[in-house]
């Protein structure tokens, strides 16, 4: 995810430990923004509606994780300065479909670490 321009990932687990031909278990939705327009920013402010992608990633995630008991599919938004840190990331609540301040990085080394959590 180093290099960007408004793509979706999803970032995963291998459920049954088998490295690379296991089982993978989606651990979350992350969409990356290079940088927040002004459209972006009144969404991550909650006073822009969700846009149908957002609401489609957040159907998806509300129905997986009725059946899951633990390992909850998180969905993450990453807003880039213009494809270069400092990284603000947001959490898309599914339910109430609000977005939720995380946390803001400003070295890859942060970043990394927060995915690893």
């Amino acid at each position: 995810m180093i290099v960007t321009d408004n793509s979706t990932y999803h970032q995963y687990i291998f459920s049954d430990g088998e490295e690379y031909t296991g089982k993978p278990r989606i651990k979350r939705i992350i969409e990356l923004k290079a940088d927040a327009t002004e459209y972006v920013k009144r969404q991550m402010k909650n006073e822009e509606l969700p846009n149908a992608q957002t609401l489609a990633f957040a159907s998806m995630v509300s129905e997986v994780n009725r059946v899951r008991v633990s390992d909850k599919i998180e969905l993450w938004f990453v807003i880039q300065t213009e494809q270069d840190y400092p990284y603000h990331i947001f959490e898309f609540d599914c339910e109430t479909h609000r977005f939720n301040f995380k946390r803001t990085v400003h070295r890859r080394v942060e970043f990394v670490d927060l995915l690893k959590s």
